[in-house]
């Protein structure tokens, strides 16, 4: 996926942050969504470069997935099939911090705020 300079954002298949979440990092790059699979991309706003950031399709859930990108950290977090990750926007590593019970589920729509931002 590329987004030359002079064109939208938003093209095909792509989606950005739910709208009360983040989807810019601090540096000039935005996190979108592919509609379709579970991946997530950096754009590159200046230059429109893109590149892919994580696939989470090994985690089987047919929502979409939503993300909130961290105001001050390059950091997101994202919630998929019980399993609520923190992905770094620098190397796409995730760490898992938290698995729902077996018989228990996650809200996909997630925050990572800081508490002096509320």
């Amino acid at each position: 996926m590329s987004i030359a300079p002079d064109e939208d954002l938003l093209v095909m298949d792509v989606y950005a942050a739910y709208p009360h979440s983040n989807g810019f990092a601090p540096d000039g790059r935005a996190v979108v969504g592919d509609a379709t699979r579970a991946a997530l991309h950096l754009v590159d706003l200046p230059s429109g470069a893109s590149s892919e950031l994580i696939d989470l399709g090994y985690l089987a859930d047919e929502e979409i997935l939503w993300f909130d990108v961290a105001l001050r950290a390059p950091l997101l977090v994202t919630a998929r099939a019980g399993h609520l990750l923190l992905v770094s926007l620098d190397n796409g590593e995730s760490r898992l911090l938290h698995r729902a019970a077996k018989d228990a589920s996650l809200d996909h729509l997630v925050a990572i705020t800081p508490v002096d931002a509320l």
